[in-house]
């Protein structure tokens, strides 16, 4: 099973309890795809905030952004090989959309080089203005600037990216009203590993120790959820990470490995 095919295919096996069973995706889809001036079948008004943006890992593994200042600006690691500069653009793949079947290049010309290098989940979880849309066989450049074929009257996300992992790109879902089916887990196997390796570095720097308590299953779990998603051990990142670090870390990949399920709100409140 990879990432984006959890919430793509029916009942699969890291579905322990699933929302509403396999149904229409009409109203999670229907939220999460842009305007785009097509057919007038996609409200497109749910986006992820910029700080969930840049809670994604480069494809180093390492995180970009360490915090943010007082004013807002956010704090680069300068190991991790990223740029804020949201002027500075390249042009490069889309990885997502290339799997998807999309010309190499995306035809989308030029990027901001923050989107560039970033892990395998950010490409699946996250759109963003000015590159294509897929839908079916066709696609269409999305831009939420005012004015833009993306930016509606009062449907469109404020911060410039969209919900991606929501929508079956592989349907048309503007000229045919296909939406298809969507499989929404309550809880998944990734949530009860992520609690399991929590609870261990949670005891291992409160120096509590028990039969049940094992780091090398639990790292074994962080390297099986990290190796799906194409992603090398937490330890390749940070092989020197202290265990408050390491339960900083898997508090991370808790954001970005359950992004966009409805946990968020509660982990940020316990």
């Amino acid at each position: 099973m990879n990432y984006y095919g959890i919430m793509q295919e029916e009942w699969n096996k890291e579905i322990i309890f699933c929302g509403g069973g396999y149904q229409s995706r009409y109203t999670l889809g229907v939220h999460t795809a842009p305007g785009l001036g097509v057919g007038g079948t996609a409200y497109g008004g749910w986006g992820p905030t910029q700080q969930q943006v840049d809670a994604y890992a480069m494809s180093n593994g390492r995180y970009p952004v360490t915090g943010y200042e007082s004013d807002g600006s956010p704090i680069i690691d300068s190991g991790s090989g990223y740029s804020s500069d949201e002027f500075a653009k390249e042009t490069f793949n889309n990885p997502f959309m290339t799997a998807l079947g999309a010309p190499v290049g995306n035809s989308q010309g030029s990027w901001p080089v923050m989107y560039k290098d970033r892990e395998p989940r950010f490409y699946v979880s996250v759109f963003w203005g000015d590159s294509q849309w897929k839908y079916g066989n066709n696609y269409k450049l999305c831009s939420f600037a005012q004015g833009g074929n993306g930016h509606l009257t009062h449907d469109y996300p404020k911060s410039g990216y969209m919900v991606n992992r929501y929508y079956d790109h592989t349907l048309d879902s503007y000229t045919q009203g296909q939406w298809g089916n969507v499989t929404f887990p309550s809880f998944r196997l990734g949530e009860i590993y992520l609690n399991y390796i929590e609870a261990v570095f949670e005891c291992e720097r409160n120096g509590i120790s028990d039969p049940d308590v094992s780091r090398d299953l639990a790292m074994q779990y962080w390297d099986e959820l990290r190796d799906r998603s194409g992603m090398a051990s937490i330890l390749e990142a940070y092989p020197s990470a202290t265990p408050d670090e390491m339960v900083e870390l898997v508090r991370r990949e808790r954001r970005v490995e359950l992004a966009f399920e409805g946990l968020r709100f509660y982990d940020t409140r316990t």
